[in-house]
């Protein structure tokens, strides 16, 4: 939270962790793969410590930088290309080049809207009042979401 809370417009973050990763059972039944990616921190098997889940490194490290800042992690660890529960994901597997969307996150949709929106010129809202550019938008979303939808 002390990252999150200091990073104010224009500061670029950067955050390392180099130890072990894992995955335990999602209690919630809310990821679709059943398990949750985690950081294993030194000390989590002392009481009221455990692993650092995935959704929590999201939401308290994600989502909670301020707008206009950037954030760079590195994670060296197993299932560190899942552990931060973000909408692309990349494999090391030498054959994976390219993040690849993760099909059930619920703002890939949001974040394609977006790419559409800057591909068609769109800055503000009232960019909308030109047909074009939101003839545009409905192209490049049809695009995306059948790319998406593979």
């Amino acid at each position: 939270d002390e990252l999150t809370q200091k990073c104010q417009p224009g500061d670029t973050a950067f955050v390392h962790y180099s130890g072990h990763g894992g995955r335990v059972k999602d209690e919630t039944g809310e990821d679709p793969t059943g398990f949750n990616s985690t950081l294993v921190p030194l000390d989590f098997n002392k009481r009221g410590v455990g692993h650092i889940l995935d959704k929590e490194l999201y939401e308290h490290l994600v989502c909670a930088m301020p707008s206009g800042t950037s954030l760079t992690c590195l994670m060296d660890c197993c299932h560190s290309g899942t552990v931060l529960d973000l909408p692309y994901n990349f494999v090391a597997d030498g054959e994976q080049t390219e993040m690849t969307p993760v099909k059930d996150f619920p703002f890939v949709k949001l974040i394609m809207l977006r790419q559409a929106l800057r591909e068609a010129g769109v800055e503000r809202l009232m960019d909308l009042r030109d047909s074009d550019k939101r003839e545009q938008v409905k192209a490049a979303m049809a695009e995306k979401l059948e790319a998406w939808q593979g």
